[in-house]
């Protein structure tokens, strides 16, 4: 097993870094506006900082690091990788245009109810909110505390701080996540989901201060 993980491609000999990926598209400076990209199907790094030379240039600075780009071509040893491969992830312009759309305009009306300034608030008590049957998010919440017998009081919070992670929350932080092209092991950014891949796969195909998000 040992000597199997040796050669599998994930180079651990080297602390499985990848010596080969170069990302396709120029860091994007966050500080300024607009962005330019050779191909908007490819990850792009972000730099959190930047410096403006004497003749007036920016250069980016605290850019986003990878990790991982080539373990969408790792080699496992108790799987069949071939008859388990996902289809090919959509593609602006390409297979799939509508569908990549789709998970960027999904992306901005989820990111726009992220600030708490926007005099919305919920009740997200379990009075109101859990309870789901199996396998759904629809549930509406329990009568009484079961362990008290008593009604739940309500808990009103503003909706940008409502947590997306919350298990009961129902939201899903929506972050373009890292995407493996087809035929190579570099990642590209449409924010859909990669079946048969979990989210935390999905993220460690390329590193930030967040581990790829």
């Amino acid at each position: 097993m040992l000597a199997y993980g040796e050669t599998d491609g994930a180079n651990e000999a080297a602390d499985y870094a990848d010596p080969n990926y170069t990302p396709v598209n120029d860091p994007l400076i966050v500080k300024l506006p607009g962005t330019t990209m050779n191909d908007p199907n490819r990850w792009q790094p972000l730099a959190l900082d930047f410096m403006v030379t004497q003749n007036g240039i920016p250069l980016p600075a605290k850019v986003q690091t990878f990790i991982g780009p080539q373990w969408g071509s790792v080699k496992p040893f108790a799987f069949d990788l071939a008859s388990n491969l996902p289809p090919p992830q959509p593609h602006l312009g390409g297979v799939g245009d509508d569908l990549c759309k789709q998970g960027f305009v999904d992306n901005i009306r989820k990111s726009s109810v992220l600030t708490p300034d926007d005099g919305v608030y919920l009740d997200i008590s379990p009075a109101v909110r859990g309870n789901n049957p199996l396998g759904t998010n629809d549930g509406t919440g329990y009568a009484v505390n079961p362990v008290t017998g008593a009604p739940y009081a309500s808990n009103v919070v503003k909706r940008g701080d409502w947590p997306a992670s919350s298990p009961s929350s129902g939201r899903t932080a929506r972050i373009p996540r890292p995407r493996r092209d087809t035929g190579t092991s570099s990642p590209t950014t449409c924010p859909t989901t990669w079946r048969g891949r979990s989210a935390s796969a999905a993220r460690a195909r390329c590193s930030t201060t967040s581990n790829g998000t």
